[in-house]
């Protein structure tokens, strides 16, 4: 991609996030949040995997890895 090109395709993109961004502000503002993210609207309520990350208490410490 020449840089005449990619000069263009740069301000082409800007200008698509500056009138899209509010627009999806709004729409994600009304309906509580993204979609997805628990407590943000999604998943109201949903909290993490019962009884923590599976793994984490098993493996091995930093220190005895290094």
């Amino acid at each position: 991609m020449s840089p005449s090109e990619s000069i263009y395709f740069f301000i082409h993109v800007r200008r698509y996030l500056f009138f899209s961004s509010p627009i999806m502000q709004r729409l994600y503002g009304a309906a509580g949040g993204a979609p997805g993210f628990p407590g943000a609207g999604g998943f109201p309520g949903a909290g993490g995997a019962p009884g923590g990350f599976p793994g984490a208490d098993g493996g091995p410490s930093v220190e005895e890895v290094d």
